[in-house]
């Protein structure tokens, strides 16, 4: 069916669905608009138009009112694509690409376009709102499968030869066959002998003869050698000639059948196959022929996947879904060694060219690095790695690195988006972003074309080493090891079109924002608009002391319980308003507590009167204090069983926490933990809040749960917990902590699910992984929060420039935070904790009471108020503007910046007037 064609069976379609929706889809709408060449309107609302190319399967997205179109693939390929051609140009055209690993643990891909539009092997479905679309990758059949050469004559006339109407094509098979069979020897008759057989013990008394033309001499010898190749080809217990027995041949006997023949030109075996494709011939028929002869049946080609994608318009947005339980990939599929395997299908690319940008465009795509990265298109960065990241950071429990030489930023929210010109997109993964990857490329790097879009990690896989060694330079020595079953959820992005003055990364995080509130129900925060401090107070760290000359793991104080009090009294009277302390280590084990079956207090830092003590001082003082629980990382295995409560790693083996050596950067030999199975999650929590209650304790501190996410690989699929399970556990397990926890809760890192259960994020991103390809850090996450929750940056005390910090902060309408103990700084030198050094208590003092003063005053009466504006100015000089209209600018540099009338200090802020 040619396009044309099909465009009008979906018009009819629409139509019928239209008629019996009782016009939900509007009609009338979709007449309105004159579509681009070859694109068919699906589907419209009062906001948008969905379009479709079913030539080559693409959609588009027309805006009712101004008439700008976003396009899932480049209309422009034949005249800015200079990078690929061929079947890889084609790959410009696809929608879905697919990753996959042969049984011998070869990578593949396939894409929508090349593997399945091409070979005419995808079907639409019209929605009420949308589009339905199935491929199938990969020929299930080669054209040879097609081809006969062996078949009983009577099924070749019914099954072909009947169905031929030209009489070319009739010549065509007349001239390539050779209607023979077997039959007795007649009386005085005699036969020929031959090098590769014994035909006196193969034929017996048969002979071969033709039933057309006679064959005779060097004919005959040459036709009976090719049907005995002919049918030894499809023997795998015999590999030769002479193997052949006169049973084999029995079905021959008295059987008028076609042969192929011996020499075939090969433009005149295309026609053949056309012919019986036409016909209506099928490779299944010629197996079952094949069979009947006592011959292997054919094989399919086991590299054949099956993709399904929807798209749906809702609203003035685009909604594209892969149902993941609609996915088919070869399992146990027979190899034509008569082997079985599966093969993977372990990553999916989604709509890669998604409204791509040609080398002669301005603007830039965001990635969600940190707080938020823009690439400029066409950078001329196409030397450089591309941008590849994992969204909520690396899943722990597939791998961990032999050595960490850079540590980067994660990915706290699942989003992405392109300004090009005067238009913009902003992507939002929704379903499976658990297993979602963020790519980006600029011009010349893969293509043409710069690019944003995500891929999804369906079937993760590591690899296991066979020798003791960490690398080794032939692949013999490893195999692959994969997730046992697709993961629990679907894949679902949401895109939405911004345009004019929307067309910014501060339009994308606005956007963002209110999608925020509309879907997790985060409301603008009211109260005083004073800012929080932040304060880690850092009780106890566990160290190695000898004892008898063996290594002892001991807890230490760096602040008991009384001198936590002391210091919450102290930055009291110095005129700190809102404290908020998380209260770190005063479990039992310290900083890196036991296993927290049993919720108890580490005895260094003092008694239970001690830190009833404590509570009753900071709730005299109006301080909120949160009691921080370490519960995803198990440091100390006192009541912990790792068969039971550890997640397994895709090598089957526990999932561990290694330590690095801090010169080298490569792993230590001995972990130093374990990573608690999500499968134990919600009742560890339960556990944990029902202690935590009978404590007094109202505020907590889970600091983990709002950074990670891991799997649990067990290798039976159904108690494996894949990533997407691992998610919707954790957000259970914060719902039911903020249920229990009257006070309040405070989460660090500050991943977007875990923002609906926190009245504070502390570690929140400030800037971005400064990746080569990536050419600056915009604060899209605190645009996208900003007075929805309170939020703090790293540490000031423990950064490398604290006067940075604070005026991050000021630009980014962040609160501050740090990290502090009250003890002497040289008791954490020469152990894990070395990397505190600059926290003690007393030497800060001043410097929190003053940078404090200066964030309140430089953000007074922004507290709750939304960020709606954030610029460059010039190189490293921001402003910052609210929406009760103060505006900031910071000045990061050093020297100082005027700006009209308004001079900036070096390293520096100042307050302006609104119309800077």
């Amino acid at each position: 069916m040619d396009s044309k064609a099909k465009a009008l069976v979906l018009m009819a379609i629409l139509t019928i669905l239209v008629a019996v929706a009782g016009g939900r889809i509007a009609s009338a709408a979709i007449e309105d608009f004159e579509s681009p060449d070859e694109f068919n309107a699906v589907a419209s609302n009062e906001y948008v138009t969905l379009l479709y190319k079913p030539s080559t399967s693409e959609v588009a997205v027309r805006d009712n009112e101004t008439g700008t179109v976003w396009y899932s693939n480049p209309q422009d390929i034949g005249s800015i694509e200079k990078v690929l051609s061929g079947a890889a140009q084609n790959r410009l055209k696809a929608q879905v690409g697919i990753e996959y690993y042969t049984p011998d643990h070869i990578r593949k891909t396939m894409d929508n376009y090349n593997d399945s539009v091409l070979l005419g092997q995808h079907e639409e479905t019209i929605l009420p709102d949308g589009i339905r679309i199935t491929y199938r990758f990969g020929k299930r059949w080669k054209d040879a499968d097609y081809l006969v050469e062996l078949m009983p004559a009577d099924r070749f006339e019914e099954l072909i030869l009947s169905k031929v109407q030209s009489e070319a094509d009739k010549t065509l098979i007349e001239k390539n066959y050779t209607p023979i069979l077997l039959r007795k020897l007649q009386p005085g008759e005699t036969r020929q002998n031959a090098t590769f057989a014994d035909l006196e013990v193969l034929l017996q008394d048969y002979t071969m003869v033709s039933l057309g033309q006679p064959l005779t001499g060097r004919n005959w010898l040459d036709t009976l050698q090719h049907m005995l190749l002919t049918m030894l080809a499809y023997r795998t217990d015999i590999t030769s000639v002479r193997d052949m027995t006169f049973e084999d041949l029995a079905p021959l006997i008295d059987t008028p059948t076609y042969l192929i023949n011996r020499r075939v030109m090969a433009w005149d075996r295309d026609g053949l196959i056309r012919i019986f494709k036409e016909a209506g011939f099928t490779p299944e028929e010629k197996s079952a022929d094949l069979e009947a002869f006592g011959l292997n049946p054919l094989l399919p080609n086991h590299e054949v996947f099956a993709v399904t994608i929807e798209y749906r318009i809702d609203g003035r947005d685009l909604l594209v879904k892969i149902p993941v339980d609609q996915i088919e990939y070869p399992i146990d599929a027979e190899l034509a060694t008569g082997e079985r395997a599966t093969l993977p299908l372990t990553t999916i690319t989604l709509l890669e060219y998604f409204h791509a940008a040609g080398t002669d465009q301005q603007g830039y795509m965001l990635v969600p690095d940190g707080s938020g990265a823009l690439i400029y298109l066409n950078n001329g960065k196409q030397l450089y790695p591309s941008y590849r990241q994992r969204v909520y950071g690396q899943d722990r429990a597939i791998a961990t690195p032999v050595a960490v030489y850079a540590y980067t930023d994660q990915i706290y929210m699942p989003v992405f988006g392109m300004k090009r010109g005067d238009s913009a997109f902003l992507a939002i993964v929704e379903d499976g972003d658990a297993l979602a990857l963020i790519n980006a490329n600029v011009s010349g790097k893969v293509s043409s074309y710069n690019t944003v879009y995500s891929s999804f990690m369906l079937i993760p896989l590591t690899t296991l080493r066979l020798e003791n060694t960490e690398t080794h330079w032939m692949d013999r020595y490893a195999i692959n090891l994969y997730q046992s079953r697709l993961p629990d959820c679907n894949v679902q992005v949401r895109y939405t079109f911004l345009q004019s003055e929307d067309a910014s990364y501060v339009g994308m995080a606005r956007w963002y924002r209110e999608y925020l509130i509309r879907q997790f129900g985060l409301k603008q925060r009211t109260g005083t608009d004073e800012y929080p401090l932040y304060v880690d107070i850092v009780a106890g760290i566990d160290v190695n002391k000898p004892v008898l000359g063996f290594p002892v793991r001991r807890v230490i104080p760096l602040t008991t319980f009384a001198e936590g009090g002391a210091m919450l009294r102290t930055l009291a009277e110095l005129g700190v308003g809102d404290l908020k302390a998380r209260l770190c280590g005063w479990l039992v084990g310290g900083m890196r507590n036991h296993f927290p079956y049993s919720v108890s207090l580490e005895s260094a830092l003092g008694s239970r009167r001690d830190f009833q003590n404590l509570l009753d001082t900071a709730q005299s003082l109006g301080v909120g204090l949160y009691p921080d629980i370490e519960i995803l990382n198990i440091w100390w295995d006192k009541g912990f069983r790792a068969n039971r409560d550890a997640a397994r790693s895709l090598d089957r083996r526990h999932a561990l926490i290694y330590k690095y050596h801090p010169a080298s950067s490569r792993r230590l030999g001995s972990q130093s933990g374990y990573i608690l199975s999500p499968y134990r999650l919600s009742d560890m929590v339960k556990s944990v809040m029902d202690q935590i209650v009978k404590l007094g304790v109202d505020s907590v501190s889970f600091s983990s749960l709002g950074k990670y996410v891991d799997s649990d690989f067990r290798r039976d699929p159904q108690r494996l917990v894949d990533r997407q399970q691992s998610l919707r556990i954790t957000k259970s397990a914060l719902e039911s902590i903020r249920s229990a926890a009257g006070g309040g809760l405070i989460v660090e890192g500050g991943n977007v699910y875990a923002l609906p259960y926190a009245d504070s994020v502390v570690g929140a991103p400030t800037g971005h992984s400064a990746f080569a390809i990536e050419d600056e850090s915009v604060p899209f996450y605190q645009i996208a929060i900003h007075g929805l929750i309170d939020h703090a940056g790293p540490p000031v005390n423990l950064s490398h420039d604290p006067r940075a910090e604070i005026l991050k902060a000021i630009e980014t309408g962040s609160a501050l935070s740090y990290t502090l103990y009250y003890r002497d700084s040289s008791l954490v030198i020469d152990t894990d904790f070395h990397w505190l050094v600059s926290g003690r208590f007393s030497d800060w003092l001043d410097q929190v009471v003053a940078a404090q003063r200066a964030v309140n005053s430089a953000l007074e009466g922004v507290r709750h108020e939304p960020i709606v504006d954030h610029r460059k100015l010039e190189e490293r000089v921001y402003l910052t503007r609210f929406a009760n209209g103060r505006t900031v600018v910071v000045n990061y540099n050093d020297y100082s910046v005027q700006l009209d009338e308004v001079t900036v200090q070096a390293r520096g802020f100042a307050v302006v007037e609104e119309g800077l």
